[in-house]
């Protein structure tokens, strides 16, 4: 019977071992955690992101440009619309003035600074002096037809003689300067005959020419005439200029718009026509001669490899448009045969060459965009019947989504760039996510071309992106179109195929169609045979003229160049100027998708290094090119705004001096021209009485010692007629010499007021003479410093400042001051600053005060100063917020910002370094997870995933389940295994077996289900199982066993004693534990209830407490219950037994630990044949071992052992249980650890030597192990044995633990 009971408890632990070690695989999981289980995909909607609609009405802003249109001229009506939508483009205030309120008004708005006209025929007699005034005091008369009025002959430049002969002979253009960016030397527009005003008529002496026609270089067709402080532009053309031409037409204005900023889009996109489509293994020329390969293979591994390869050398994103077929079909069915014919096996998958063109172009960073099922155009002509366009768009949805190409295109190229209103329907119908119609912006409307940067005028809920140019080879007619749009919108917009190579000359080659051939030369893709070079060449060699041109030109696909560019389009811009400056700021700037800006500038080279000066301040970054007379800035601010020096700021007298000498130019010129037609001389006597004037004046001038203001005027007048200004200073030097008064000197400031100081060193000269006469004038120290701070001349400004410091303390002056010393002397000027505080006052140079304190660490005043400048980034405040530790300012800032800006997605991701530095790492990575793929997602990403691990358990888990896409696989794993093992609900069972020397004592199993509540409260619910052997009593002659072991010699007699004998306890337990955290007290209680097998119950219960400090560790425990041998339960005698203990860490490096423990035990009871008393013991154990407490995978630890013992019996045999009245033992052992907490095996074992009083000497082995046989399944297992010849007690543990999976708590 023994035997059988025996062998079904061995069965019994074998099918639990079984159950434990199965119980860790996946299925197991599942079943566990059905709701985990995900049994449906979830498909994502394709992107079709909200178009801003917008007013494209013009703000009533006073003009910058007005235009005298004739209603009953349709040229001047049209050129009327182009210039208008040029305005509308760049934001330039603009006004129409109808010819007939022109003339009965002459009103030129105080504002305006290009007047435009067409033909001047129409304009009555008073506007020539009207317009000749506004063109002297520095406006810009445009006229952009050819002018053969005679009374503009001497604004337009004509010779006194001119007979106004038209050329009939001259055609094209061909640019000598720069009239548009990079264009100087190139010729174009070849099928334009200009008929204009021939070459023999103008003076070339006056006139700047610009361009001249291609097959004459003495005819003029784009020049310049500066009359006074302005200038005349002349288009000396009869022809109607054209949408293509709006890069001239603008030009014109923008000669005399120096110095105002416009906003640009600066987007420009690539498309890849026709790709991905279907591919074919046919060889053709030229690649079949460069190459040998097959168009499949010269697609797919060549040509789309070096696309691949320029797209990362420029930073350009592709959009990449494919179309599905070419059968040309317009019935169902809609197949996919042709793309999926060509195969190719990838990684051990096999998959349509297209397909995979497709996904890597998705992985390179590129857009996929639409062309069609097909290449049929969608127009009613070519589909019969239109709803099977819808029909042919409903499969191209399937195939994209079941293909796996991404989000469906919002960004469609017509096929052939062919699409009337019906196609556009039907294509919005059939594929909703279309955006962006992206045709051409030349062309015809109703083919699908001719299209502005607006919404579609066939479809409001499209927005036009079209294409300028396309091919490899960019002639000098594309460059023309391309330099042209991009000149006012920022954008160029471009597009190419993979096939253009094959489109060459040939009688057998007609896959240009209608079209003209794409490669045209002949020329193969990388190189050609007696040719340098090939197409690709030719495409880079463009691109890299384009973007050293304008090096910050952005190459962005169609989807993200698309609400650029609309955002572009909806937003306004005011204009006005204040203190000297001019100003543009963008209006409502919280509806816009970004507040930083790119705008164009032009800059005369006169004013180029005064206007760079102030870009080194206005804007983050800023570029030039060759433009006119002068630059076209590229700039990029942080703000929407910008503000400049305005360059037509001019003084009335000066301005009326300047006229009087314009007017009798003109008079002068009038006379000449009327003396040749009539072929009479009338000048001589007019010139005549100003000679005899002139030497009345001079002789007056030079017998009187102190000057005469008005004699002396009326004489510089004269010369400065005859353009001998400089004669009259020298006369000044000289009289100044001999005569050094006061007013004598201070006549050289009315002098300048009337012919200006004839070079920058007179001017110079002079106001230093005026200086010396008047050394406290302020107004003279502020002309000296406005015209000579150069930083040549540093240290005179200096001094020139500070005398003006001493006659003005006004904040004018000490801003100007701190101005120059922040330039030249930064030292001094924080001395400076610190007496005067951070206010508007000093707004202009607020940005480099903030960057001056910055660069010295000064962070905060950089910060306080920071808040007068429209240029310093966010970025930068909080770098400085954070080193200054000011979280909550640092995260106040950052919200503040991003409610602003909440796309501003480089930001978040800064704020989530930040949040990470600071120790709030579920808001990193709540912010991490939020941004879009890109570089500095991918870096937080690897630095987040380094330091999750270190995390508290409930941040880990929190975020496992509300964010776990920002996990690496292997971090998420390690993760989830980690909480898993730590608050995954889990089955124990625990075994101990303990003998007496030789003998069996007892066998105590546990078998328990432990589960985590939401506040990670342990609950432990179990099932115990005890067994209690038989004792043996030294002092009488009793040998007692358990009748079921057969193992005792044969002679062995057998004496059964009541309360000695064979034990079974079953029970049930209830434990209680709070969550582990190192700052808080940990406590733990349990209570079991139990039964043995002859009907007797008894009760268990324990408490406990502990807490971690750093290495300390502290705790104290107190735990009732029968004595666990087999006459204790029989006695019914219980334990009670209290540990206190202590463990610290001295020097760092040794580890003392002691523990106090007392056993109270219970009156046995009375019945029984040995009576035992309350009895009590106490001891107190040291431990001191060479140890500094870090955790290393292989470990020694020496050791000192020492305990002390006192109690109040001698129990010395352990019946019923073990005590002694007293008890000293000490010694020394080594113990070794093998193996880290978090690894799959880890083991420790010790040895000890001790000396003691009661068994003289003993040896104690001691050891734990642990090993994870799966994941989530571990054996443990221990042991403790002693080497003594007296009463010991040896146990041996051992014990499986399998964890399930936690519960996932997902954020409502």
């Amino acid at each position: 019977m023994k035997t059988r009971a025996t062998q079904n408890r061995i069965i019994i632990y074998c099918l639990m071992a079984v159950i434990l070690i199965f119980s860790s695989c996946a299925d197991i999981d599942a079943i566990m955690n059905p709701n985990n289980i995900d049994l449906f995909s979830k498909d994502k909607d394709g992107k079709n992101g909200l178009l801003k609609h917008y007013s494209d009405n013009d703000l009533n802003l006073p003009p910058l440009v007005e235009y005298i249109v004739d209603f009953e001229n349709p040229m001047s009506v049209k050129y009327s619309n182009h210039l208008k939508k040029l305005c509308n483009y760049t934001k330039i205030p603009y006004k129409n003035i109808n010819i007939k309120a022109w003339n009965a008004n002459l009103e030129i708005a105080s504002s305006t600074r290009v007047l435009c006209v067409l033909e001047t025929k129409k304009l009555n007699v008073e506007s020539v002096a009207k317009i000749l005034k506004f063109v002297s005091d520095g406006g810009t008369l445009y006229l952009p037809f050819a002018c053969d009025d005679k009374r503009f002959g001497f604004m337009v430049g004509m010779k006194t003689n001119s007979e106004y002969a038209t050329d009939i002979t001259s055609f094209g253009l061909k640019f000598k300067e720069n009239f548009i960016p990079t264009l100087a030397g190139i010729s174009t527009r070849k099928a334009i005959t200009h008929f204009g005003m021939s070459g023999e008529n103008f003076d070339y002496a006056k006139i700047k020419v610009y361009a001249t026609s291609i097959n004459n270089e003495f005819f003029p067709t784009i020049l310049e005439n500066k009359i006074g402080k302005g200038r005349v532009i002349n288009l000396n053309s009869t022809f109607e200029f054209e949408k293509m031409d709006r890069g001239i037409l603008f030009s014109g204005m923008m000669i005399g718009l120096e110095g105002i900023p416009y906003p640009i889009a600066n987007t420009s996109t690539i498309f890849l026509d026709d790709f991905p489509s279907p591919l074919y293994d046919t060889k053709m020329e030229p690649i079949k001669s460069e190459m040998n390969l097959s168009i499949s293979d010269f697609v797919k591994n060549v040509w789309w490899k070096d696309m691949k390869d320029l797209a990362k050398k420029y930073q350009i994103s592709y959009t990449a448009v494919p179309a599905f077929d070419y059968n040309a079909k317009t019935d169902p069915p809609f197949l996919f045969n042709q793309w999926d014919a060509k195969k190719m096996s990838n990684n051990g998958r096999v998959e349509p060459i297209s397909s995979w063109l497709m996904r890597d172009c998705m992985k390179n960073g590129h857009e996929l965009g639409f062309h069609g099922y097909n290449h049929v155009s969608l127009v009613k002509r070519d589909w019969k019947k239109p709803e099977f366009i819808v029909t042919a768009l409903e499969g191209v949805h399937k195939k994209w989504k079941v293909s796996n190409f991404g989000d469906m295109p919002i960004s469609y190229v017509p096929p052939s760039n062919y699409i009337d209103q019906m196609g556009l329907k039907k294509l919005k119908e059939g594929l909703p996510s279309i955006s962006f119609m992206c045709s051409l912006y030349l062309g015809e409307t109703y083919e699908g071309g001719n299209r502005e940067f607006d919404f579609d005028p066939y479809h409001h809920d499209m927005f036009d992106y079209p294409r300028i140019s396309s091919g490899f080879e960019i002639d000098e007619s594309s460059k023309y179109n391309i330099q042209s749009m991009y000149l006012y919108t920022g954008i160029w917009n471009h597009f190419v195929h993979p096939d253009d190579v094959y489109q060459i000359p040939s009688p057998f080659n007609k896959s240009a169609g209608e079209f003209e051939l794409r490669n045209a030369k002949g020329l193969g893709w990388r190189k050609t045979k007696g040719k340098p070079g090939g197409l690709l060449s030719e495409f880079d060699k463009y691109l890299k003229e384009f973007t050293t041109a304008f090096p910050q030109s952005r190459f962005l696909n169609a989807g993200e160049g698309g609400f650029i560019a609309l955002d572009w389009r909806a937003s306004k811009f005011n204009h006005k100027t204040y203190d000297g400056k001019y100003i543009v700021e963008a209006l409502n700037t919280e509806n816009s998708m970004s507040n930083s800006q790119y705008w164009f500038l032009y800059g005369t080279t006169e004013n180029a290094e005064n206007i760079e000066l102030q870009l080194k301040s206005i804007a983050v970054i800023y570029s030039k090119t060759k433009y006119l007379d002068g630059y076209l800035y590229s700039a990029y601010t942080n703000e929407p705004s910008f503000r400049i020096k305005d360059y037509r700021e001019y003084r009335d007298k000066e301005l009326d001096f300047i006229f009087s000498k314009v007017k009798n130019d003109y008079y002068s010129y009038v006379a000449k021209v009327r003396e040749f037609e009539q072929g009479e001389d009338v000048s001589e006597v007019y010139e005549e009485q100003i000679r005899l004037e002139k030497a009345a004046l001079k002789q007056r001038m030079l017998s009187e010692s102190s000057i005469d203001y008005p004699t002396w005027n009326k004489y510089a007048e004269y010369m400065s007629w005859e353009n001998k200004s400089e004669e009259v200073w020298i006369m000044l030097e000289k009289h100044c010499a001999k005569y050094p008064t006061k007013e004598n000197v201070m006549y050289s400031q009315e002098l300048d007021k009337l012919i200006g100081y004839p070079n920058d060193l007179a001017m110079e000269k002079w106001i230093n003479a005026q200086l010396l006469v008047n050394p406290r004038d302020k107004d003279l120290l502020n002309s000296y410093v406005a015209n000579f701070n150069t930083p040549e001349n540093k240290e005179k400004i200096k001094k020139a400042l500070i005398a003006l410091l001493s006659v003005d303390t006004g904040k004018e002056s000490m801003f100007n001051y701190i101005q120059h010393l922040l330039w030249y002397e930064p030292q001094s000027a924080l001395v400076e600053l610190e007496k005067i505080e951070p206010s508007n006052d000093y707004r202009e140079m607020a940005t480099n005060i903030t960057w001056l304190y910055a660069n010295e660490k000064n962070y905060q005043k950089a910060y306080d100063w920071s808040f007068y400048s429209n240029e310093i980034d966010i970025a930068n405040k909080m770098e400085w917020l954070f080193q200054l530790k000011q979280y909550d300012n640092l995260i106040n800032e950052y919200k503040t910002h991003i409610e602003k800006n909440p796309d501003d997605y480089k930001t978040k991701a800064l704020m989530a370094n930040y949040y990470h530095e600071m120790g709030k790492f579920k808001e990193a990575w709540i912010l991490a997870s939020e941004l879009p793929v890109s570089k500095e997602k991918e870096s937080l990403r690897k630095s987040l995933n380094a330091d999750v691990v270190y995390q508290e358990d409930f941040v880990q888990q929190d975020l496992l389940a509300n964010y776990p896409e920002l996990f690496f696989d292997n971090v998420k794993m390690a993760v989830t295994k980690t909480n898993r093992l730590k608050y995954g609900n889990f089955i124990q069972s625990e075994n101990e077996i303990q003998t007496n020397r030789d003998r069996m004592a007892s066998l105590i199993t546990k078998h328990s289900y432990n589960f985590y509540d939401k506040k990670k409260n342990l609950h432990r619910i179990a099932g115990t199982y005890s067994e209690f052997f038989p004792l043996i009593r030294s002092t009488v002659d009793t040998i007692i066993t358990d009748l079921r072991f057969q193992n005792r010699e044969e002679n062995e007699e057998l004496i059964i004693s009541d309360d000695n004998k064979f034990t079974r306890v079953y029970g049930i337990e209830y434990q209680y534990k709070n969550p582990f955290s190192f700052d808080k007290y940990q406590y733990w209680s349990r209570v079991r209830l139990e039964m043995d097998n002859y009907q007797q119950t008894y009760f268990q219960f324990g408490a406990g407490i502990s807490k971690s400090f750093n290495k300390n560790f502290s705790s104290a425990q107190v735990n009732v219950f029968p004595v666990q041998t087999a006459p204790g339960h029989a006695k019914e005698i219980y334990h009670v037994h209290t540990v206190l203990y202590q463990s610290v860490y001295i020097m760092k490096k040794i580890n003392a630990t002691l523990g106090v423990e007392s056993n109270y035990y219970t009156k046995s009871k009375t019945n029984t044949d040995f009576i035992t008393d309350n009895n009590i013991d106490v001891s107190a154990t040291l431990r001191i071992g060479w140890d500094n407490g870090e955790e290393k995978k292989s470990k020694f630890v020496p050791f000192l052992e020492s305990s002390i013992q006192k109690g109040s019996a001698d129990l010395s045999d352990g019946y019923p249980y073990w005590m002694l009245e007293k008890r000293l033992f000490g010694g020394a052992g080594l113990s070794y650890s093998y193996g880290l907490e978090a690894n799959d095996f880890n083991t420790k074992v010790e040895a000890a030597y001790f000396f003691d009083d009661y068994a003289e000497v003993f040896q104690r082995f001691s050891g734990s192990v642990s090993y994870r046989l799966f994941n989530y399944t571990a054996l443990v297992a221990g042991f403790e044995i002693f080497n003594q010849d007296k009463f010991y007690s040896n146990t041996v543990q051992f014990g499986l633990k399998h964890s399930f999976r936690e519960k996932k708590s997902r954020k409502k």
